[in-house]
């Protein structure tokens, strides 16, 4: 298993999980303005919801005050996405599944 406890999170990302970030900046960065879509495929347990959350902690150091919008199809799912930003010191905000209150710094 990888290194755990050592950054603000608590854990250092896997190997896979860093080609992965890297993977996704470096391809990124080659795309055509308005051609932008890049997928991933990995297997359950490995980590995706960690790796997103990464990707989008990198952009946040570049982008400070620049937003993003993560779709997934399952509450449950919602909660563990934003208890992986909050772990990276993401500020999230979870739409739908009745949430009335939005937080307009988020």
């Amino acid at each position: 298993s990888g290194q755990r406890f050592s950054d603000e999170s608590g854990r250092m990302p896997r190997l896979y999980q860093m080609q992965a970030v890297d993977f996704f900046f470096r391809e990124m960065s080659k795309a055509p303005a308005g051609r932008r879509t890049l997928r991933f495929e990995l297997a359950g347990g490995t980590g995706k919801t960690f790796i997103i959350a990464s990707i989008i902690a990198r952009d946040l150091q570049v982008e400070p005050e620049g937003r993003h919008v993560v779709f997934v199809p399952w509450r449950d799912l919602a909660r563990q996405t934003e208890h992986e930003f909050k772990l990276l010191q993401i500020a999230t905000q979870i739409l739908g599944d009745g949430c009335v209150n939005l937080d307009p710094k988020v």
